[in-house]
């Protein structure tokens, strides 16, 4: 069994989208079934440090049938907090040993959907702001009314099932995201099966975009973005003749503009997909270059989005590295030299420093690609000019 689970873990640089489809649908399916409790019990955390506040409510709510759970200071609020979630949570702002705000950061980091009371004696519009960026349902300025107190936790539970569906629901349509991206990929892998020199291609480039993302400081949802993108960057290939993707020499003028149609055949593979934009900028991008001599848009210079200049460098990069059916691999550094010398007319030169920096600094040899090529032959043949 160990066996098997250590084969489904991903490889140096992968992303698991499988086991967070998976998680995401568990998820959901809690949020939906679980969360808000089947049984119909209803659970109230107060923490309030002024015992006879802390009593009269933990009494009250008691006789109108909700489980309450109380904690008078920072520590035991930590300790309550940890045993949750709670359907509603009575907040003081001022206790001993911990600041309301920092309990309130922990009890929406624990639990997302809750709907947090804040309750205090020190009512003023800073506090009220700070609470409500806090995440805070509600805001009650001590002395309250008994009745006041159950209005606001009657709307604070409305507000709980409605933030639950609302998780739920994003939870799936990630999921459900998640599933056409692994369906694309499936159909990636079988396209690229077809060539041997091709295999798994999508998928380098893939880890080398997100080694770049990472070395340039992208935040964890861009690098997941330049995964997505770069693993189906060439999915418009699949509407590609297999006589003109797998020919031998080299491509008339006419197949070389069918070639160049599948940025704009994958763009609208891609169509009925929830990706963020940045995936079908790359998809549809990855074969621009910087001084506009690219394909299909022409784009150039700061038009040409981030996300897709990393695809562009990455693609080439790993084209060139791997042997083709019309050419052998070129050594990596003669392609880094080759990158170098093409920007920033053709390449952004940030993205090609941080691609460098990155394999220096990887130790997974299987990233790299190198042969004894020199430059003077992958000069007189051309260069990498239609490379991806």
């Amino acid at each position: 069994m160990k066996a098997v689970e250590e084969e489904r873990q991903p490889k140096s640089g992968e992303l698991d989208f499988e086991s967070r489809a998976a998680g995401l649908h568990r998820l959901s399916q809690a949020l939906l079934g679980g969360s808000d409790n089947a049984s119909g019990e209803k659970r109230v955390l107060v923490i309030e440090d002024e015992e006879q506040i802390l009593r009269t409510v933990e009494e009250v709510l008691e006789e109108r049938g909700y489980s309450v759970a109380t904690a008078a200071d920072g520590k035991s609020a930590q300790q309550r907090i940890d045993d949750g979630p709670y359907h509603v949570v009575l907040l003081d702002l001022v206790l001993p040993g911990a600041m309301g705000l920092d309990l309130l950061k922990q009890v929406k980091e624990r639990d997302p959907a809750a709907t947090v009371i804040i309750i205090t004696g020190h009512a003023n519009y800073e506090n009220a702001v700070a609470a409500i960026r806090g995440g805070a349902a509600d805001f009650l300025a001590k002395p309250f009314t008994l009745d006041e107190l159950e209005i606001a936790i009657e709307a604070a539970l409305e507000r709980r099932k409605l933030a639950v569906r609302a998780l739920a629901a994003e939870a799936e349509k990630e999921a459900a995201n998640l599933h056409f991206f692994l369906t694309m990929q499936t159909l990636i892998e079988t396209l690229e099966a077809r060539d041997p020199y091709t295999r798994q291609h999508s998928q380098r480039v893939a880890v080398h975009s997100v080694m770049v993302g990472r070395e340039l400081g992208l935040s964890e949802s861009e690098v997941d973005n330049l995964y997505v993108g770069a693993c189906l960057h060439d999915i418009g290939k699949v509407g590609t003749r297999d006589d003109i993707l797998l020919k031998p020499g080299r491509l008339t003028e006419q197949e070389y503009k069918v070639i160049q149609q599948h940025p704009v055949v994958g763009r609208r593979i891609l169509g009925p997909s929830r990706f963020p934009p940045a995936v079908g900028e790359m998809v549809l991008h990855h074969h621009e270059r910087l001084d506009g001599s690219g394909y299909p848009d022409h784009v150039a210079g700061d038009a040409l989005p981030l996300p897709a200049r990393i695809c562009a460098v990455a693609d080439v990069f790993e084209a060139m590295t791997s042997q083709r059916h019309y050419r052998p691999a070129y050594d990596r550094e003669v392609v880094i030299s080759q990158l170098r010398e093409d920007s920033p007319r053709l390449y952004d030169p940030e993205v090609v420093e941080a691609l460098v920096s990155a394999l220096e600094k990887s130790s997974s040899p299987d990233l790299l690609t190198a042969t004894q090529r020199s430059k003077r032959d992958y000069n007189n043949r051309g260069g990498g000019g239609k490379e991806g």
